[in-house]
């Protein structure tokens, strides 16, 4: 299960598992969702605009793990390694 919290300028951000859906929240509100991590290219994103800020959270497949990084504009502010 991925879930994780960040805040950045006042702005909570958390990507986290729901019914089999990634989903990207922003201030408690889904602002983007996939199925889940099994895709079939090397990256997926989720991404939103949050009061003229362009918030995402990056997947990008390795060999045995996967990378999630969350940006805010283009500063990255958190990663984390998810094993599949």
């Amino acid at each position: 299960m991925i879930a994780w919290k960040t805040e950045y300028k006042g702005t909570k951000i958390e990507v986290r598992n729901s019914h089999q859906k990634i989903e990207l929240v922003v201030d408690d509100n889904i602002v983007d969702a996939c199925q889940d991590l099994k895709f079939k290219g090397k990256s997926m994103e989720l991404k939103a605009d949050h009061d003229g800020h362009l918030i995402r959270c990056v997947f990008e497949k390795k060999v045995l793990c996967m990378m999630a990084k969350i940006y805010y504009d283009d500063r990255m502010l958190e990663g984390k390694e998810i094993v599949i």
